[in-house]
């Protein structure tokens, strides 16, 4: 059961790979260091990627699955700020994120290709669906992003 049908790799070492890279901040070539010598598991710098890459996969699918939970909480302790913030990295996309802004949670994010509207409203329409409409929403002065929310 450690091992998903068809795969090489168990969900401890994708947990261990995903905890080491996003809570600690570490590299592919530390985490592979590390790997080798502490547990003699010996991984390319794509497979460290790939487990990265499932192990977001994987937390995003329990908190989405989780999110009735969440809401229910949310509303509980009196509703949420919106808080909004879109990163762009010269024109090649970046991440955008609807946080509730009373507790620091990530409600929904994503990857953009752009700050344009039309790729930020589904987002802020998705928050609202999984988690009801805010008690306010906060955003930067970003242009494409005004007309957003």
């Amino acid at each position: 059961m450690l091992v998903k049908a068809r795969q090489r790799h168990g969900y401890d070492l994708i947990v261990h790979v995903g905890l080491a890279r996003y809570l600690e901040n570490k590299q592919r070539e530390e985490i592979r260091a590390y790997l080798l010598r502490e547990r003699f598991i010996e991984l390319s710098d794509g497979t460290v990627s790939n487990l990265c890459d499932r192990f977001l996969t994987y937390v995003e699918a329990l908190h989405l699955a989780r999110a009735p939970q969440l809401a229910a909480s949310i509303h509980e302790q009196g509703g949420y700020p919106l808080h909004l913030d879109a990163t762009n990295d010269r024109g090649k996309g970046g991440l955008f994120v609807c946080m509730d802004g009373f507790r620091e949670w990530v409600l929904v994010s994503g990857r953009i290709p752009s700050e344009h509207e039309d790729h930020m409203r589904p987002m802020v329409e998705r928050t609202a669906e999984l988690f009801g409409d805010p008690l306010a929403t906060v955003r930067d002065l970003g242009g494409a992003m005004a007309r957003a929310v």
